[in-house]
């Protein structure tokens, strides 16, 4: 890392969290110590992470097989035990706490709050879901371009539809995707034209707002811009 990167994230007062899928990490890194502090967890290629202020919960989606949507909370404290002694640790390690399994297809990427309610990119369905109590999960948003007369294209991934800029709601809300057509190649076939196909989705709409992008992927809001990478 360089310039004053460290720095940074000692004035934000943050723990901040990284995926890192191809070496199966999730980190935290952090200056509350008044030291660059990094811990991690082990888990099977992590992609999305999302935050749940009101729950103090964190989610992270594992894209293996089977899918895994882990849910992460700060530890209350120890169990009492004779044969040990530790520090005190109340609110100050994130613990897994909770996991949902999901089918591999399901295809699991990017993770958001969309107003009180987790959301989830269905890569392998082209489909926004939520997370329904009782588990599983439930398709929500799609683009109309997987429409046709035998209904929506659930069945195979065209799209790569795998990020979301969260707004207060689905309309309010984009979405990033690498083509918005079901013709020819698809991503992940090494014959697929991947250069200047991408796109970003409008909720509202369910059509394309941006065109000619590579690849696009973790939108986001930032004040009354959208970001993404490209």
């Amino acid at each position: 890392m360089t310039g004053p990167w460290w720095q940074s994230l000692a004035e934000a007062g943050v723990t901040l969290l990284v995926s890192r899928e191809y070496e199966h990490l999730l980190l935290a890194l952090s200056m509350a110590s008044g030291s660059p502090q990094v811990s991690y967890l082990r888990l099977p290629h992590p992609s999305g992470i999302a935050f749940d202020a009101a729950r103090g919960e964190v989610h992270v989606a594992s894209t293996r097989n089977p899918n895994v949507l882990y849910t992460l909370r700060a530890a209350d404290g120890l169990l009492p035990r004779r044969d040990l002694t530790s520090k005190g640790i109340a609110g100050n390690v994130l613990m897994p706490a909770g996991a949902r399994f999901l089918p591999g297809s399901t295809y699991l990427h990017d993770l958001a709050m969309i107003g009180p309610e987790l959301h989830g990119s269905a890569v392998g369905e082209n489909a926004i879901v939520a997370f329904p109590a009782l588990g599983g999960s439930q398709r929500v948003w799609w683009p109309s371009c997987i429409e046709g007369d035998a209904g929506a294209d659930f069945g195979l991934n065209h799209l790569q539809l795998n990020g979301i800029a969260a707004g207060k709601s689905l309309a309010e809300s984009c979405f990033t995707a690498s083509k918005d057509d079901l013709v020819g190649a698809r991503p992940g076939q090494i014959e697929f034209a991947v250069e200047g196909r991408g796109v970003i989705f409008s909720g509202a709409t369910r059509l394309p707002m941006t065109r000619g992008l590579t690849r696009p992927h973790s939108p986001r809001f930032v004040s009354d811009a959208l970001w993404v990478a490209n």
